[in-house]
């Protein structure tokens, strides 16, 4: 094979993969850092959920020594 169809079949395998990875696997940070599949099957919400409840505990964990618990502003949790 040639160096022109060496790069053709290079330029076919990788344009035959590159919509799964950006569907399933690129997160996009215009859409909350979600892939477009995820949007699609409608998990959004639960990711939120998800998130929130994981960011929420980490703040809980390590809210900064220079705040008293009365000054200590805390994310909103997500109702579910």
């Amino acid at each position: 094979m040639n160096a022109a169809g060496s790069f053709q079949q290079h330029a076919r395998v990788r344009g035959e993969r590159f919509p799964i990875h950006f569907r399933k696997a690129h997160r996009h940070s215009c859409i909350g850092l979600m892939t477009p599949a995820q949007l699609h099957y409608g998990l959004a919400p639960q990711i939120h959920a998800d998130r929130s409840r994981v960011l929420l505990n980490a703040y809980e964990t390590y809210v900064s020594f220079s705040l008293t618990h009365s000054e200590a502003r805390y994310p909103p949790v997500p109702e579910s």
